[in-house]
């Protein structure tokens, strides 16, 4: 294990090889992607006291465990193409409070592995004053997406990307699952899926547009709320050859679909066994 506390200058090649690596400076620090090599390596930012901001790399485990606001990356940035987040894991662990826990994401994100958000833990499309990085910047993600976050803001609310554009587009293969012990509230959730499918462990609100692609997605026994809070409401969810399973196990799919005053054809694209049946 290697731990810096104050600052990280860059002159070689950095090769991290199976170790961790621990970083609590509070300036984002100073590495070239061509010189970084992560290996299987886990690098940490783990101050106690600073707020701090990652350098845009490719890491493979990268873990968030600090106490003060986070920033990714450093400043803003008009557009992704150079200034990527790419990693095999991301976990945000515990804070000591949500209103020192928060880590703001202006960039786009990709992980070939899991999304982990702790306790306490919250992850904002906004930067630290207030500013929206919406559809721009995607994130992508390979495994599963866990949501453990206990946080109350005053009316119920335990979800993320909460009145933004942010899409998650969930791109693996196999089984992907969207679950933790908290519901998450998305904005645009699509499935860009050569194979597999997705299974809900948790309830989930999708604000704008449900793009199931050809995936076929299982709730359980999971609610699936399509609020419309944004420009679509009888497009609210899309599909090209996918559906979503009718019932499993004598369980039925549970959709709840907000569609305020709006008239007009509202498909439920359910489908069991192979068989669309909407």
């Amino acid at each position: 294990t290697v731990t810096v506390s104050n600052s990280i200058t860059q002159i070689g090649y950095l090769n991290l090889g199976s170790s961790n690596f621990c970083y609590s400076g509070s300036a984002a620090p100073s590495i070239r992607s061509s010189r970084f090599n992560p290996g299987t390596s886990t690098f940490y930012y783990n101050s106690t006291s600073n707020a701090q901001s990652v350098t845009a790399l490719t890491y493979y485990d990268l873990k968030i465990n600090n106490n003060g606001a986070f920033q990714i990356p450093l400043g803003s940035t008009t557009t992704y193409s150079a200034n990527a987040l790419n990693c095999h894991n991301l976990d945000l662990t515990e804070g000591n409070s949500v209103s020192s826990g928060f880590t703001y994401l202006n960039m786009q994100l990709t992980a070939s592995g899991n999304i982990t958000i702790g306790n306490n833990c919250y992850l904002s499309a906004y930067d630290q004053v207030g500013f929206l990085f919406g559809n721009d910047y995607p994130i992508y993600l390979a495994g599963d997406w866990t949501n453990n976050l206990n946080y109350d803001n005053g009316s119920g609310a335990t979800s993320l990307f909460t009145s933004n554009a942010r899409t998650v587009i969930l791109n693996g293969t196999g089984v992907q699952t969207i679950g933790g012990l908290s519901p998450t509230n998305f904005y645009n959730l699509t499935f860009n899926k050569d194979s597999g499918s997705v299974a809900l462990s948790n309830s989930i609100t999708v604000q704008n547009r449900l793009d199931i692609g050809s995936s076929v997605m299982a709730l359980g026994t999971s609610t699936l709320t399509l609020s419309c809070a944004g420009i679509y409401t009888t497009g609210a969810i899309a599909r090209s050859t996918g559906y979503i399973t009718s019932e499993d196990n004598q369980v039925r799919a549970n959709i709840s679909w907000n569609i305020n005053n709006n008239m007009g054809s509202y498909e439920y694209p359910y489908g069991y066994g192979g068989t669309y049946i909407p």
